[in-house]
């Protein structure tokens, strides 16, 4: 007698633990914000939460509980739905996939599961069906975006790329792309300078981008040396500033660079121009100069410098007739230039008495 009431006492607590479990269970399962079921070896219904039931459109679960597929949704469909959790209890493996609802455009995703004893063996099946319209929609409208933006960065003959904190390339515009013989963007995502440069290019550009990615101070328009497929030299401007996320930290960097090695020759011709304009002046026993709309000289030659009492002509750049003559000459010198800049009519041989800055008269034409 005494073994029975051990018996019946264990088999109570154990309807009590398995009631618990049961409600613990439906909790969970009608507190996921999806539709979710349970189903034995042969398809029957076992349990569903309450978002199953709303989305059948059913009012109870007891209409549920003990049918199949066949008996709620059309015929293709069950017998879509009976074959794959067939397939699954066979090869003891879960299956998922994406399906678009065509009469309001919404967008699921199914995914189910085996459900296995103790012993590795197939009881059953388990499922969720989740609206994903709006993950679809949303990724629809960044590809959409991103399509955009590369559009547009591909259609700028410049430079353009976006690096990691690495300096690993995460996105490059055509012209990039094809700096680096490539005619895909997609293909450079990853790799870094140093997979296309020598190291003594690329040590330089790693410092400035590392120092911008701990400092956040940019890069504006330095000109960088560099050498083409041909070993011909090329000069490139390079702006890089970091990119920060919504709450200010430092995730990257985007650079532009563009082909200044045109505009560098031309600045390396012209002065070589100018130091040739400035050695036949040199060369020349007269006085020569030239002055801003102020009046102040801007260039001289050797022969005016020793005029003026200096060493250097670069050293009465900027200064006037007044930093170096006394008396009269210096106003004279001021209101004929200015009346030259006035009219334009130029001052032919004209006769002048100056006092430089030793006190010595000297007279010049």
């Amino acid at each position: 007698m005494s073994d029975e009431k051990d018996l019946l006492s264990k088999i109570s607590k154990l309807e009590e633990q398995l009631g618990q479990a049961k409600a613990c269970y439906q909790s969970v399962m009608d507190g996921l914000p999806f539709v979710s079921w349970l189903k034995d070896k042969e398809g029957r219904f076992i349990y569903v939460n309450d978002n199953y039931l709303n989305f059948c459109n059913i009012k109870s679960r007891e209409e549920l509980i003990g049918k199949t597929d066949h008996d709620i949704f059309p015929k293709a469909d069950a017998d879509k739905f009976k074959a794959e959790e067939d397939e699954l209890i066979k090869e003891k493996k879960g299956i998922s996939y994406n399906i678009r609802r065509e009469n309001d455009d919404s967008w699921f995703t199914t995914i189910k599961s085996p459900v296995v004893d103790e012993k590795g063996q197939v009881i059953g099946t388990t499922g969720i069906h989740r609206d994903i319209t709006e993950r679809i929609v949303n990724r629809s409208k960044y590809e959409f975006e991103s399509n955009l933006l590369q559009a547009l960065l591909d259609s700028i003959p410049d430079t353009i790329y976006f690096k990691d904190t690495e300096s690993r390339f995460i996105r490059v515009n055509r012209a990039k792309a094809e700096e680096v013989g490539f005619s895909n963007p997609d293909d450079i995502i990853g790799k870094s300078d140093a997979d296309f440069f020598s190291a003594e290019e690329t040590a330089p550009r790693l410092k400035d981008e590392q120092q911008i990615i701990k400092t956040g101070i940019p890069l504006i328009n330095k000109i960088e040396h560099a050498l083409d497929s041909k070993g011909n030299d090329l000069w490139i401007s390079t702006t890089k500033c970091a990119i920060r996320d919504k709450d200010g930290n430092i995730t990257g960097l985007v650079g532009i660079s563009r082909d200044v090695t045109e505009t560098k020759k031309a600045l390396i011709e012209l002065e070589r121009e100018k130091e040739f304009m400035q050695l036949l002046m040199d060369h020349i026993q007269h006085t020569i100069y030239f002055k801003d709309t102020e009046c102040r000289f801007t260039k001289i030659n050797k022969a005016q410098a020793k005029m003026l009492g200096i060493a250097r002509p670069e050293d009465a750049i900027g200064k006037t007739d007044h930093d170096f003559f006394k008396g009269d000459h210096s106003e004279h010198a001021f209101h004929d230039e200015k009346e030259i800049m006035r009219t334009g009519v130029p001052i032919i041989d004209k006769l002048e008495r100056l006092i430089n800055a030793e006190g010595q008269i000297q007279w010049v034409s």
